[in-house]
């Protein structure tokens, strides 16, 4: 319990160090002594402030709920880069600057999560193949080994998403080898992606549920035996 709570205390340390970095990312652009420019065009620097005043929201909640808290940083950067993406507004510096908060988030939740996180897999494995039809149905002319490649893609995200309910933590790690299987389809330019960042963007949320999974499995690992210990001594 009390290796607990200091680890709790860390992370959030480490989160309101961040959340003052981010602060002085937003006002030194105003500042006259310092020459830096972050924001491209009005509309830039709104959603800027905006997303800063969500994170703030976040940031209060986690003093009470460092749970929802953690589940929400998760969120709300995977659905910042998917809402650039689909605006065709995607920033590197945005996607390396919001990481941190990712793995904040990770770090946050806990085991609360199972059937938040059977969910959002499911979800996601349902999304992969509608992706993948729609490739076959839109894209009528694929080379056989982009066929092959797609196909073989789908295979392993549902072979993982099969074991994700006898054993987690091995399915946690195979859509982390899932993403570095799509990660060497872009950089061989194979498997029919026109854009190679939208693909990134496309397997990230795969990525970041496995390591979500794997988490979540290696302390399901820790807690069973503890409990099978103590159903032996009960009457």
């Amino acid at each position: 319990m009390k290796k607990e709570l200091t680890s709790g205390k860390i992370i959030q340390i480490i989160l309101s160090i961040y959340a003052l970095l981010y602060l002085a990312y937003l006002i030194l652009p105003f500042l006259p002594a310092f020459e830096i420019y972050v924001y491209d065009s009005p509309a830039g620097k709104y959603k800027a402030f905006l997303t800063f005043i969500a994170f703030l929201l976040v940031y209060l909640l986690s003093w009470r709920n460092r749970d929802i808290a953690g589940m929400l940083l998760i969120v709300g950067y995977i659905a910042s880069i998917l809402l650039d993406a689909l605006l065709e507004n995607i920033r590197l510096e945005a996607v390396i600057l919001g990481f941190p908060v990712l793995i904040i988030g990770i770090f946050m939740v806990r085991d609360w999560y199972r059937q938040l996180l059977n969910l959002l897999a499911s979800i996601y494995t349902l999304y992969q193949i509608w992706r993948t039809l729609t490739y076959f149905i839109v894209i009528i002319d694929i080379q056989l080994v982009d066929q092959i490649l797609i196909i073989g893609l789908l295979s392993v995200w549902i072979f993982g998403f099969i074991i994700l309910w006898k054993n987690p933590a091995l399915a946690g790690w195979i859509f982390v080898f899932w993403f570095l299987f799509l990660l060497g389809t872009i950089i061989t330019d194979r498997g029919g992606l026109e854009i190679p960042v939208a693909g990134v963007v496309i397997g990230l949320p795969g990525l970041i549920l496995g390591i979500l999974i794997i988490l979540w499995g290696r302390k399901l690992r820790k807690t069973l035996p503890g409990q099978g210990a103590e159903a032996s001594t009960d009457p």
